[in-house]
This record gives C-alpha cells, structure tokens and sequence, in this order.
C-alpha cells in the first residue's frame, strides 16, 4: 500500500497513502504537523512529517520512543497513533486530529480556569497518567500546550517524544525518571505543570497540535 509522497508546492496537493494533505497546522524545529483527510472515509487526522535528514541521533531516538511508547498505550485521554508511514527520506506519524486545540490556546484566550472548570480536564489527565504508569511508560513533558482538547472539550494526552520506560516496580527509577527531562529539574524538581494547568505564564510560546507551534492563521477572504 506504500506509496510515498507525490506533491507539487501546494499542500493541499500532497497525498501520502490514502491521505490527503491539506495544510500546516503546527511547525516545531524538527518536524511539521499537517491536517489531512482520509481519501475514502473523510476523516480528518494529524500527521507529523518528520525529516530523516534533519535528525541527530539523539532526536532520532526521541521519535522511537514515541512510536513505541504510543503503541503501547489506548486510553481515552491519550492521542491516539493511527499508523507509521515509513520512506527513505520522511517518517509520518499519523494520529487522531482533535480540533479543539491545546490547553495554552485556551488559556491565552480564555484567561485562567476556574477550579471547576479545571477538575474535569485535571480528572482525565490523571486517569491518562494512571494508565501511562500501569504500563512502565512516563510522559516526561507535561504542559499546557501538550494537553488537546477535542471537539468537546474532552482532554487528551499528546507528544510522547521525551517518554521513557521504567520498570513499575522500581520506584527509584520512577522518581528519576518523572525528573529528568532537563538535568536542572532532575537537581531540583519544581512542582510547576499542576500549577501552570489553572494559569499560563506570560514568557511561554504559543505552540500547537502534538507538540510543534501553531501555524500563522491566514487572514479571510
């Protein structure tokens, strides 16, 4: 079924599969986030287009470990990775689209929540936490921007590039593992992503679907 991808400049003429690429809907520094549609059902999906020749070593690493640890997991709180398409110069990573953007967004846009506007999201992030840790795997990279929501305001878990795996057992290696994204965390863990859930900061970059910053909405018309 492989195909690869044909396409001229324009996005919306690009197909990978079964897919039609329509645009960008999210730009991070090693990959892209494309909304397609499925030529014969018409569903929508995010696809991260990643660049095998932009990557080093420790960045390809990062995106098996997605892959893998996406794999493992199926929860309602959780993106869901629909499917890999693997060719010799570009990985894509197709996922569920969810078109009520990310938890940042919201905030710039709304101002902080509410704390009973905050439990039911805080809820299913937990629940999503829960069934990440039963199976060995550890986010490692909670924030705002990296909590979607869907067309009902439903919370979902996305970009597993910084996860890792532990051994449930061990809770040394748990303790470590939750801090050591950034070794100045690992020294000296700060308790910020429940905090920053209910209140964004000023100095944060607005960023987008999966992990990678919004794409510059065209003006109408």
């Amino acid at each position: 079924m492989m195909e690869g991808l044909t396409a001229n400049s324009a996005d919306k003429e690009a197909h990978i599969d079964d897919y039609e690429i329509l645009h960008t809907i999210g730009e991070g520094t090693f990959a892209k986030v494309k909304l397609a549609r499925h030529i014969l059902t018409g569903t929508q999906v995010a696809v991260k287009v990643i660049k095998k020749r932009r990557q080093s070593l420790s960045t390809f690493q990062e995106r098996f470990r997605e892959v893998r640890n996406m794999k493992a997991l199926n929860h309602p709180n959780i993106v869901k990775l629909l499917g890999v398409i693997d060719t010799e110069e570009t990985l894509f990573l197709v996922m569920e689209y969810l078109s009520g953007g990310d938890m940042f967004s919201y905030l710039v846009n709304h101002g902080r929540m509410t704390e009973a506007e905050a439990r039911g999201p805080f809820q299913q992030l937990v629940s999503a936490l829960q069934h990440c840790h039963q199976r060995g795997i550890v986010h490692r990279d909670l924030k705002p921007p990296n909590l979607l929501f869907d067309s009902n305001m439903n919370l979902k878990l996305t970009d597993f590039g910084r996860s890792g795996r532990r051994a449930p057992w061990d809770p040394v290696q748990w303790k470590m593992s939750v801090f050591s994204a950034r070794p100045s965390e690992a020294l000296y863990p700060r308790p910020w992503p429940a905090q920053r859930m209910v209140r964004s900061s000023p100095g944060d970059r607005k960023r987008g679907h999966h992990g990678c910053r919004s794409a510059p909405q065209s003006p109408p018309g």
